[in-house]
């Protein structure tokens, strides 16, 4: 939780450069040139939305007893591994044998 990363995806970062780059290429599907449609694009921007409240920062966790801190990166984690999951779930059902594999739900 305290790589680049995690801050890029904490922050909203990764959503906005993610998000610049289908805007440049008018929203069109690198794989296979079809525009995705507008529905995706509002479930990724509340995805966007989840994923910063879900990940809020905590400073120096672990120097404190706070039970509140400590709940708040269990949830935190918890919802990484659900993304995870998720996301190799869609690459097995969907065929991706070049997507990154987790192996998580094995």
């Amino acid at each position: 939780m305290k790589t680049d990363e995690f801050n890029k995806l904490s922050n909203g970062t990764l959503h906005n450069e993610w998000f610049e780059k289908l805007k440049e290429n008018n929203y069109l599907d690198q794989e296979n040139g079809r525009k995705i449609p507008e529905e995706t694009i509002k479930l990724l921007n509340i995805q966007k939305e989840i994923t910063i409240q879900q990940l809020i920062k905590i400073p120096v966790l672990y120097e404190t007893k706070s039970n509140t801190l400590i709940e708040a990166s269990n949830r935190a984690y918890q919802f990484l591994w659900r993304m995870c999951e998720s996301y190799e779930l869609w690459c097995k059902e969907t065929n991706q044998s070049e997507i990154l594999i987790l192996k998580i739900t094995d």
